[in-house]
């Protein structure tokens, strides 16, 4: 069921169960709209045999006009291809009249059952219950490994900068920063702070000294993300720091245990005149901190 004056960000997801031959699936997406605006947009329907599917949709799910209707349609697996169309209004919180609901007609439109990127994608014309068309646009499902995965990425990236940013603010002001280290082992929640020499950069080293065992890292600068799930390696990996401010925050977390464990990361810092050597051991999930302060 489609109303026309509402917009929303689009997400989506795609679930199947096959119990005693019956298919029933599940989608999240949106309606995009001639204005461009988007609709939120459920589907869940039931294989019920002989290329015939039945179910419902839900439009506005989070919304103020969440409305309910009952569909009808056919899908085709040989040729990735699904019809239906919205038949009757099941339940709403809005308060149009029946007659000013807008019915989603989906002819013909591509259908895909990929593992990671299972999709439905196609044009559709919204008709009020005399037939007479109302609006029309585009729908657009994902499936959901790839959703829950991409949202759970997120989630996790989103968490960890707000981690980061409080450790780091309170790193600031607690630390003791020193010219030299007094320890170069860092274990989870360990915290390195050093005074850099006067330099518009600083360059960081990263490698796997030992053995490639598929050890992988998030890589944190300032609370931004410069390496994503980055496999460490015998060769090095050099990054280039700007010190455009007085203080730089360097957070390395430990995706995940390699074929040895722990989690291993040499590193080495070096500015204009100085080279320090670093070493993390982490589990998953750990994280440690290397907070930088120029020295002027």
């Amino acid at each position: 069921m489609l109303k026309i004056l509402f917009t929303i960000i689009f997400s989506s997801l795609f679930f199947v169960s096959n119990s005693q031959n019956i298919k029933e699936f599940e989608f999240i997406g949106s309606l995009k709209l001639e204005d461009n605006s988007t609709i939120s947009y459920k589907l869940k329907f039931t294989d019920i045999g002989k290329g015939m599917i039945e179910g419902k949709s839900i439009t506005d799910f989070s919304g103020d006009h969440r409305t309910t209707s009952e569909i009808k349609g056919r899908i085709d697996y040989e040729n990735d291809r699904i019809s239906y169309a919205e038949v009757k209004n099941l339940s709403t919180k809005s308060d149009y009249d029946e007659e000013n609901f807008c019915y989603i007609h989906l002819t013909n439109a591509d259908f895909n059952l990929k593992n990671r990127k299972s999709s439905i994608k196609g044009s559709f014309q919204g008709k009020f219950p005399d037939g007479e068309n109302c609006v029309e646009g585009e729908l657009i499902l994902v499936g959901s490994e790839f959703f829950y995965k991409r949202m759970e990425k997120l989630n996790r990236k989103i968490s960890r900068v707000k981690k980061i940013d409080s450790v780091t603010k309170a790193n600031l002001k607690t630390s003791t920063f020193k010219k030299k280290l007094a320890k170069n082992l860092l274990e989870n929640e360990d915290v390195i702070s050093l005074y850099i020499d006067d330099s518009s950069e600083v360059f960081l080293e990263l490698w796997d000294e030992e053995l490639e065992d598929g050890d992988k890292i998030d890589l944190f600068i300032n609370q931004k993300i410069v390496l994503e799930n980055f496999e460490i390696k015998n060769q090095k990996k050099i990054i280039k720091i700007p010190f455009s401010n007085s203080d730089v925050s360097v957070t390395v977390i430990a995706n995940n245990i390699g074929q040895k464990a722990p989690n291993t990361v040499s590193l080495i810092l070096r500015d204009k005149n100085n080279s320090h050597k670093i070493r993390t051991k982490l589990q998953q999930d750990e994280q440690a901190y290397i907070m930088l302060k120029s020295n002027q």
